[in-house]
Protein backbone atom coordinates (compact mmCIF):
# COMPACT_ATOMS: atom_id res chain seq x y z
CA UNK A 1 0.00 0.00 0.00
CA UNK A 2 1.17 3.69 -0.72
CA UNK A 3 2.74 5.26 2.41
CA UNK A 4 0.80 8.47 2.84
CA UNK A 5 2.44 11.84 4.56
CA UNK A 6 1.66 12.57 8.28
CA UNK A 7 0.05 15.94 6.93
CA UNK A 8 -1.90 14.19 4.29
CA UNK A 9 -3.49 11.38 6.46
CA UNK A 10 -4.20 14.04 8.99
CA UNK A 11 -5.80 16.44 6.08
CA UNK A 12 -7.74 13.15 5.12
CA UNK A 13 -8.96 12.41 8.70
CA UNK A 14 -10.26 15.97 8.79
CA UNK A 15 -12.29 15.50 5.63
CA UNK A 16 -13.95 12.57 6.69
CA UNK A 17 -14.06 13.28 10.22
CA UNK A 18 -16.19 16.89 9.27
CA UNK A 19 -18.24 14.53 6.90
CA UNK A 20 -19.54 12.97 9.81
CA UNK A 21 -20.02 15.87 12.04
CA UNK A 22 -22.35 17.34 9.34
CA UNK A 23 -24.02 14.16 8.75
CA UNK A 24 -24.87 13.85 12.73
CA UNK A 25 -25.36 17.50 13.16
CA UNK A 26 -28.61 17.16 11.54
CA UNK A 27 -29.61 13.80 12.68
CA UNK A 28 -29.56 15.55 16.64
CA UNK A 29 -31.05 18.64 16.06
CA UNK A 30 -34.19 16.67 14.42
CA UNK A 31 -34.33 14.62 17.45
CA UNK A 32 -34.20 18.09 19.72
CA UNK A 33 -36.90 19.82 17.86
CA UNK A 34 -38.89 16.74 17.62
CA UNK A 35 -41.49 18.26 19.33
CA UNK A 36 -41.27 22.15 17.70
CA UNK A 37 -41.12 20.22 14.47
CA UNK A 38 -44.12 18.08 15.21
CA UNK A 39 -46.14 20.86 15.93
CA UNK A 40 -45.11 22.76 12.93
CA UNK A 41 -45.29 20.27 10.39
CA UNK A 42 -48.34 18.10 12.29
CA UNK A 43 -50.92 20.34 13.81
CA UNK A 44 -53.03 17.55 15.66
CA UNK A 45 -55.09 18.27 18.91
CA UNK A 46 -52.62 15.28 21.00
CA UNK A 47 -49.28 15.95 21.98
CA UNK A 48 -48.17 12.41 21.85
CA UNK A 49 -49.73 12.06 17.87
CA UNK A 50 -47.64 15.37 16.95
CA UNK A 51 -44.52 13.66 18.43
CA UNK A 52 -45.07 9.99 16.77
CA UNK A 53 -45.69 11.67 13.67
CA UNK A 54 -42.59 13.75 13.74
CA UNK A 55 -40.87 10.37 14.42
CA UNK A 56 -42.79 8.81 11.62
CA UNK A 57 -41.20 11.23 9.77
CA UNK A 58 -37.87 10.51 11.08
CA UNK A 59 -37.85 6.83 10.12
CA UNK A 60 -39.66 7.50 6.38
CA UNK A 61 -35.76 8.29 5.39
CA UNK A 62 -34.85 4.87 6.49
CA UNK A 63 -36.95 2.78 4.50
CA UNK A 64 -35.09 4.35 1.41
CA UNK A 65 -31.59 3.09 3.56
CA UNK A 66 -30.89 -0.25 2.32
CA UNK A 67 -31.82 0.87 -1.82
CA UNK A 68 -29.26 3.25 -0.75
CA UNK A 69 -26.74 1.22 0.46
CA UNK A 70 -26.93 -1.09 -2.89
CA UNK A 71 -26.57 2.42 -4.53
CA UNK A 72 -23.47 3.74 -2.99
CA UNK A 73 -22.16 0.13 -2.19
CA UNK A 74 -21.97 0.38 -6.18
CA UNK A 75 -20.49 3.75 -6.39
CA UNK A 76 -17.51 3.09 -3.74
CA UNK A 77 -16.81 -0.48 -5.33
CA UNK A 78 -17.17 0.81 -9.17
CA UNK A 79 -16.07 4.77 -9.75
CA UNK A 80 -13.89 5.01 -6.35
CA UNK A 81 -14.51 5.85 -2.46
CA UNK A 82 -13.78 8.92 -2.73
CA UNK A 83 -16.42 9.66 -5.77
CA UNK A 84 -19.27 8.00 -3.15
CA UNK A 85 -17.86 9.78 -0.68
CA UNK A 86 -18.25 13.12 -2.20
CA UNK A 87 -21.35 12.27 -3.51
CA UNK A 88 -22.60 11.78 -0.37
CA UNK A 89 -22.03 15.01 1.35
CA UNK A 90 -22.76 17.33 -1.38
CA UNK A 91 -26.43 15.63 -0.70
CA UNK A 92 -26.22 15.95 2.64
CA UNK A 93 -25.44 19.50 2.53
CA UNK A 94 -28.27 20.14 0.09
CA UNK A 95 -30.77 18.20 2.13
CA UNK A 96 -30.43 19.69 5.40
CA UNK A 97 -29.87 23.29 4.26
CA UNK A 98 -33.36 22.88 2.31
CA UNK A 99 -35.00 21.97 5.55
CA UNK A 100 -34.77 25.68 6.63
CA UNK A 101 -37.04 27.08 4.05
CA UNK A 102 -40.27 24.52 4.37
CA UNK A 103 -43.18 26.45 5.16
CA UNK A 104 -45.28 25.04 7.67
CA UNK A 105 -48.49 23.35 7.00
CA UNK A 106 -51.12 26.23 7.74
CA UNK A 107 -48.84 27.69 4.97
CA UNK A 108 -48.81 25.29 2.16
CA UNK A 109 -50.93 22.39 3.63
CA UNK A 110 -50.14 18.56 2.95
CA UNK A 111 -47.35 19.88 0.74
CA UNK A 112 -45.08 20.84 4.06
CA UNK A 113 -44.87 17.42 5.18
CA UNK A 114 -44.06 16.00 2.28
CA UNK A 115 -41.34 18.26 1.62
CA UNK A 116 -40.05 17.56 4.80
CA UNK A 117 -40.14 13.81 4.00
CA UNK A 118 -38.77 14.48 1.03
CA UNK A 119 -35.40 15.94 2.49
CA UNK A 120 -35.57 13.50 5.41
CA UNK A 121 -35.31 10.55 2.50
CA UNK A 122 -32.19 12.97 0.85
CA UNK A 123 -30.80 13.18 4.08
CA UNK A 124 -30.61 9.22 4.59
CA UNK A 125 -29.46 8.49 1.23
CA UNK A 126 -26.21 10.72 2.21
CA UNK A 127 -25.73 8.85 5.20
CA UNK A 128 -26.25 5.70 3.79
CA UNK A 129 -23.33 6.12 1.86
CA UNK A 130 -21.22 8.70 4.32
CA UNK A 131 -20.58 6.57 7.61
CA UNK A 132 -19.25 3.40 6.22
CA UNK A 133 -17.62 4.70 3.43
CA UNK A 134 -15.47 6.88 5.37
CA UNK A 135 -14.58 3.99 7.79
CA UNK A 136 -13.68 2.04 4.52
CA UNK A 137 -11.93 5.18 3.02
CA UNK A 138 -9.50 5.48 6.50
CA UNK A 139 -9.16 1.67 6.64
CA UNK A 140 -8.00 1.38 3.22
CA UNK A 141 -5.38 4.61 3.72
CA UNK A 142 -4.06 3.09 7.29
CA UNK A 143 -2.37 0.33 8.04
CA UNK A 144 -4.68 -3.02 8.69
CA UNK A 145 -3.03 -3.11 12.42
CA UNK A 146 -4.63 0.48 13.54
CA UNK A 147 -7.82 0.00 11.19
CA UNK A 148 -9.66 -0.55 14.66
CA UNK A 149 -8.45 2.72 15.58
CA UNK A 150 -9.07 4.45 12.38
CA UNK A 151 -12.48 3.55 12.40
CA UNK A 152 -13.35 4.34 15.94
CA UNK A 153 -12.45 7.83 14.92
CA UNK A 154 -15.00 8.34 12.66
CA UNK A 155 -17.50 7.67 15.31
CA UNK A 156 -15.44 10.03 17.42
CA UNK A 157 -16.44 12.59 14.37
CA UNK A 158 -20.05 11.25 14.15
CA UNK A 159 -20.33 12.13 18.10
CA UNK A 160 -18.76 15.41 17.54
CA UNK A 161 -21.64 15.76 14.99
CA UNK A 162 -24.09 14.98 17.75
CA UNK A 163 -22.42 17.18 20.57
CA UNK A 164 -22.01 19.77 18.23
CA UNK A 165 -25.87 19.68 17.32
CA UNK A 166 -27.41 19.70 21.55
CA UNK A 167 -24.74 22.60 21.70
CA UNK A 168 -25.93 24.92 19.07
CA UNK A 169 -29.36 23.65 19.85
CA UNK A 170 -28.99 24.58 23.50
CA UNK A 171 -27.94 28.14 22.31
CA UNK A 172 -30.71 28.73 20.53
CA UNK A 173 -32.96 27.05 23.06
CA UNK A 174 -31.49 29.40 25.49
CA UNK A 175 -31.15 33.02 23.28
CA UNK A 176 -34.37 32.98 21.66
CA UNK A 177 -38.00 33.17 23.50
CA UNK A 178 -39.65 30.09 22.77
CA UNK A 179 -42.54 31.25 20.86
CA UNK A 180 -40.20 32.07 18.24
CA UNK A 181 -38.34 29.07 18.45
CA UNK A 182 -41.62 28.15 17.26
CA UNK A 183 -42.20 30.10 13.91
CA UNK A 184 -38.73 30.77 12.96
CA UNK A 185 -35.92 30.09 15.65
CA UNK A 186 -35.40 25.76 14.63
CA UNK A 187 -34.26 27.00 11.46
CA UNK A 188 -31.24 28.12 12.64
CA UNK A 189 -29.25 25.10 13.30
CA UNK A 190 -30.50 23.93 10.24
CA UNK A 191 -29.31 26.53 8.01
CA UNK A 192 -25.72 26.69 10.23
CA UNK A 193 -25.05 23.20 7.98
CA UNK A 194 -24.25 25.06 4.98
CA UNK A 195 -21.09 25.97 6.08
CA UNK A 196 -19.99 22.78 7.14
CA UNK A 197 -20.87 21.28 4.05
CA UNK A 198 -19.25 23.42 1.63
CA UNK A 199 -15.93 22.97 3.13
CA UNK A 200 -16.61 19.13 3.28
CA UNK A 201 -17.44 19.39 -0.12
CA UNK A 202 -13.71 21.34 -1.39
CA UNK A 203 -11.61 18.96 0.97
CA UNK A 204 -13.57 15.67 -0.64
CA UNK A 205 -12.76 17.00 -4.42
CA UNK A 206 -9.12 17.28 -3.32
CA UNK A 207 -8.49 14.48 -1.52
CA UNK A 208 -6.99 10.67 -2.83
CA UNK A 209 -8.29 7.91 -3.99
CA UNK A 210 -7.80 4.67 -2.21
CA UNK A 211 -4.38 2.36 -3.10
CA UNK A 212 -5.96 -0.16 -2.37
CA UNK A 213 -8.56 0.83 -5.08
CA UNK A 214 -6.35 1.91 -7.48
CA UNK A 215 -5.49 -1.53 -7.25
CA UNK A 216 -7.98 -3.22 -7.51
CA UNK A 217 -9.06 -1.09 -10.46
CA UNK A 218 -5.99 -3.03 -12.26
CA UNK A 219 -7.42 -6.60 -11.51
CA UNK A 220 -10.02 -8.48 -13.34
CA UNK A 221 -11.06 -10.78 -10.50
CA UNK A 222 -10.56 -10.67 -6.68
CA UNK A 223 -9.44 -13.25 -5.00
CA UNK A 224 -9.86 -13.69 -0.86
CA UNK A 225 -8.82 -17.45 0.72
CA UNK A 226 -10.67 -16.23 3.66
CA UNK A 227 -13.82 -14.90 2.45
CA UNK A 228 -16.38 -17.11 0.01
CA UNK A 229 -16.51 -16.20 -3.37
CA UNK A 230 -19.98 -17.28 -3.94
CA UNK A 231 -23.06 -15.07 -4.15
CA UNK A 232 -25.25 -17.08 -1.92
CA UNK A 233 -22.28 -16.63 0.71
CA UNK A 234 -21.69 -12.84 0.25
CA UNK A 235 -25.55 -12.44 1.08
CA UNK A 236 -25.60 -14.42 3.98
CA UNK A 237 -22.64 -12.53 5.53
CA UNK A 238 -24.52 -9.04 4.42
CA UNK A 239 -27.34 -10.44 6.58
CA UNK A 240 -25.10 -11.81 9.35
CA UNK A 241 -23.46 -8.48 9.32
CA UNK A 242 -26.76 -6.48 9.77
CA UNK A 243 -27.95 -8.41 13.01
CA UNK A 244 -24.17 -7.80 14.43
CA UNK A 245 -24.92 -4.09 13.81
CA UNK A 246 -28.58 -3.90 15.87
CA UNK A 247 -27.59 -2.98 19.36
CA UNK A 248 -25.10 0.03 17.43
CA UNK A 249 -28.09 1.19 16.17
CA UNK A 250 -30.38 1.42 18.53
CA UNK A 251 -28.08 2.74 20.89
CA UNK A 252 -27.66 5.25 18.90
CA UNK A 253 -31.17 6.23 18.14
CA UNK A 254 -32.00 5.98 21.99
CA UNK A 255 -29.32 8.40 23.00
CA UNK A 256 -29.37 10.47 20.16
CA UNK A 257 -33.48 10.65 19.39
CA UNK A 258 -35.22 9.32 22.02
CA UNK A 259 -33.80 10.85 25.38
CA UNK A 260 -34.34 14.31 24.37
CA UNK A 261 -37.88 13.74 24.02
CA UNK A 262 -38.65 11.40 26.86
CA UNK A 263 -36.86 14.16 29.03
CA UNK A 264 -38.49 16.72 27.97
CA UNK A 265 -41.65 15.58 27.35
CA UNK A 266 -42.21 12.72 29.73
CA UNK A 267 -40.05 14.14 32.40
CA UNK A 268 -41.20 18.12 31.78
CA UNK A 269 -37.20 18.72 32.17
CA UNK A 270 -36.73 22.17 29.93
CA UNK A 271 -35.39 21.91 26.57
CA UNK A 272 -31.85 23.49 27.21
CA UNK A 273 -31.48 20.95 30.56
CA UNK A 274 -32.02 18.35 28.51
CA UNK A 275 -29.67 19.29 25.97
CA UNK A 276 -26.61 19.98 28.28
CA UNK A 277 -27.52 15.93 30.08
CA UNK A 278 -27.17 14.55 26.35
CA UNK A 279 -24.68 16.68 26.03
CA UNK A 280 -22.64 14.84 28.64
CA UNK A 281 -23.47 11.57 26.78
CA UNK A 282 -21.99 12.66 23.45
CA UNK A 283 -18.97 14.20 25.41
CA UNK A 284 -18.42 10.44 26.55
CA UNK A 285 -18.50 8.41 23.27
CA UNK A 286 -16.53 11.38 21.90
CA UNK A 287 -13.68 10.75 24.06
CA UNK A 288 -14.17 7.18 24.81
CA UNK A 289 -14.57 5.61 21.46
CA UNK A 290 -10.88 6.10 20.37
CA UNK A 291 -9.81 4.19 23.63
CA UNK A 292 -12.10 1.63 23.14
CA UNK A 293 -10.76 1.35 19.50
CA UNK A 294 -7.52 1.07 21.06
CA UNK A 295 -8.30 -1.41 23.88
CA UNK A 296 -10.00 -3.54 20.39
CA UNK A 297 -6.02 -3.22 19.10
CA UNK A 298 -4.45 -4.56 22.21
CA UNK A 299 -6.91 -7.15 23.12
CA UNK A 300 -9.23 -8.15 20.25
CA UNK A 301 -12.20 -6.55 18.69
CA UNK A 302 -13.94 -9.65 19.76
CA UNK A 303 -13.71 -9.38 23.37
CA UNK A 304 -14.66 -5.01 23.34
CA UNK A 305 -18.13 -6.25 22.03
CA UNK A 306 -18.71 -8.57 23.79
CA UNK A 307 -18.29 -5.98 26.95
CA UNK A 308 -20.92 -4.04 24.73
CA UNK A 309 -23.28 -6.69 24.12
CA UNK A 310 -23.73 -8.75 27.30
CA UNK A 311 -23.49 -5.31 29.28
CA UNK A 312 -26.36 -3.95 27.58
CA UNK A 313 -27.91 -7.01 28.31
CA UNK A 314 -27.29 -6.98 31.92
CA UNK A 315 -27.82 -2.99 32.17
CA UNK A 316 -30.78 -2.44 30.23
CA UNK A 317 -33.13 -2.20 32.65
CA UNK A 318 -30.97 -0.01 35.29
CA UNK A 319 -30.67 2.58 32.79
CA UNK A 320 -34.14 3.03 32.06
CA UNK A 321 -35.31 2.61 35.96
CA UNK A 322 -32.78 5.41 36.79
CA UNK A 323 -33.96 7.64 33.98
CA UNK A 324 -37.63 7.23 35.29
CA UNK A 325 -36.37 8.46 38.81
CA UNK A 326 -36.05 11.98 36.99
CA UNK A 327 -33.18 13.11 38.90
CA UNK A 328 -30.41 14.58 37.48
CA UNK A 329 -27.35 12.39 39.19
CA UNK A 330 -29.63 9.41 37.85
CA UNK A 331 -29.99 10.70 34.45
CA UNK A 332 -26.73 11.60 34.20
CA UNK A 333 -25.46 7.72 34.98
CA UNK A 334 -27.98 6.14 33.10
CA UNK A 335 -26.97 8.42 29.79
CA UNK A 336 -23.14 7.66 30.47
CA UNK A 337 -23.71 3.99 31.07
CA UNK A 338 -25.75 3.99 27.40
CA UNK A 339 -22.34 6.14 26.53
CA UNK A 340 -20.00 3.95 27.15
CA UNK A 341 -21.95 0.69 25.64
CA UNK A 342 -22.03 2.45 22.71
CA UNK A 343 -18.20 3.50 22.42
CA UNK A 344 -17.53 -0.56 23.40
CA UNK A 345 -19.30 -1.14 20.19
CA UNK A 346 -18.31 1.90 17.84
CA UNK A 347 -14.51 1.09 18.76
CA UNK A 348 -14.58 -2.24 18.19
CA UNK A 349 -17.79 -3.99 15.78
CA UNK A 350 -16.13 -2.17 11.84
CA UNK A 351 -12.95 -3.98 11.03
CA UNK A 352 -15.53 -7.29 12.06
CA UNK A 353 -16.81 -6.46 9.51
CA UNK A 354 -15.31 -4.58 6.82
CA UNK A 355 -12.95 -7.15 6.15
CA UNK A 356 -15.91 -9.98 6.09
CA UNK A 357 -16.29 -8.83 2.07
CA UNK A 358 -13.26 -9.01 -0.56
CA UNK A 359 -12.02 -5.71 -1.57
CA UNK A 360 -14.41 -5.60 -4.95
CA UNK A 361 -17.63 -6.42 -2.61
CA UNK A 362 -16.51 -4.51 0.56
CA UNK A 363 -18.44 -0.94 0.42
CA UNK A 364 -21.84 -2.16 -1.06
CA UNK A 365 -21.39 -5.12 1.07
CA UNK A 366 -20.43 -3.15 4.46
CA UNK A 367 -22.63 -0.11 3.21
CA UNK A 368 -26.26 -2.48 2.57
CA UNK A 369 -25.40 -4.47 5.91
CA UNK A 370 -24.97 -1.20 8.48
CA UNK A 371 -28.12 0.71 6.41
CA UNK A 372 -30.18 -2.64 6.73
CA UNK A 373 -29.98 -2.60 10.48
CA UNK A 374 -29.83 0.99 10.93
CA UNK A 375 -33.41 0.75 9.06
CA UNK A 376 -34.93 -2.38 10.41
CA UNK A 377 -33.77 -2.04 13.96
CA UNK A 378 -32.21 1.78 14.31
CA UNK A 379 -34.98 4.23 12.75
CA UNK A 380 -38.07 2.67 14.41
CA UNK A 381 -36.74 1.94 17.75
CA UNK A 382 -37.79 5.33 18.92
CA UNK A 383 -41.16 4.46 18.04
CA UNK A 384 -41.02 0.89 19.28
CA UNK A 385 -39.64 2.40 22.88
CA UNK A 386 -42.50 4.92 22.80
CA UNK A 387 -45.47 2.70 22.30
CA UNK A 388 -44.01 0.08 24.83
CA UNK A 389 -44.46 2.75 27.18
CA UNK A 390 -48.11 2.86 26.44
CA UNK A 391 -48.50 -0.98 25.58
CA UNK A 392 -47.13 -2.02 29.66
CA UNK A 393 -48.21 1.74 30.82
CA UNK A 394 -44.21 2.32 32.21
CA UNK A 395 -42.11 4.34 31.33
CA UNK A 396 -39.29 1.82 32.11
CA UNK A 397 -41.05 -0.38 29.33
CA UNK A 398 -38.35 0.57 26.72
CA UNK A 399 -35.85 -1.76 28.18
CA UNK A 400 -37.02 -4.60 26.17
CA UNK A 401 -36.62 -3.10 23.15
CA UNK A 402 -32.70 -2.80 24.05
CA UNK A 403 -32.35 -5.52 26.02
CA UNK A 404 -34.10 -7.51 22.76
CA UNK A 405 -31.82 -5.87 20.37
CA UNK A 406 -28.82 -6.79 22.19
CA UNK A 407 -29.76 -10.66 21.64
CA UNK A 408 -30.28 -10.26 18.03
CA UNK A 409 -26.78 -9.10 18.07
CA UNK A 410 -25.38 -12.03 19.72
CA UNK A 411 -26.87 -13.97 17.18
CA UNK A 412 -25.41 -11.89 14.17
CA UNK A 413 -22.10 -12.74 16.19
CA UNK A 414 -22.53 -16.31 16.15
CA UNK A 415 -23.86 -16.27 12.33
CA UNK A 416 -20.96 -14.40 10.96
CA UNK A 417 -18.16 -15.85 9.32
CA UNK A 418 -15.22 -13.70 10.46
CA UNK A 419 -11.71 -13.38 9.29
CA UNK A 420 -8.59 -14.04 11.94
CA UNK A 421 -7.74 -10.14 11.37
CA UNK A 422 -11.17 -9.28 12.17
CA UNK A 423 -11.89 -10.98 15.57
CA UNK A 424 -8.46 -11.54 16.86
CA UNK A 425 -6.01 -8.37 17.98
CA UNK A 426 -4.92 -7.47 14.65
CA UNK A 427 -1.72 -5.66 15.87
CA UNK A 428 -0.53 -9.84 16.40
CA UNK A 429 -1.18 -10.02 12.39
Amino acid sequence: MEKIALYSKKQLFLSVFLGNILTLYDFVIYGYFAQVIGSYFFPVKTEFVSILLAFCVFASGAVVRPFSGFLFGFIGDTYGRKVALTFSIGMMGLATASIAFIPSYLTIGVFSPILLVTCRILQSLSISGEEVGSAIYLSEMFERKDSSVACSLIFSGIYSGLLLGSIVSFICLYFIPYHQIVTWGWRLPFLLSIPIAILCLLMRIRQPETPAFKQQLKQTQQHSGSIASSEQSFFSQMISASLLFSLMSVQVYLLAVYLPSYLSVTLKISLYTTMLLCSIGFAVALVCAPLFGYFSKIKGNKNILNMSIWGSLLLCYPIFALLNTAAYGAIILAIIMVSLLLAMNAGSIMPIVLYQFPLSKRYIGSCVSFNLAMSVFGSISPILFLYSTKIFNSNVAPFLVLGFSALITIIGFLLISTTRESLLCLSEQ
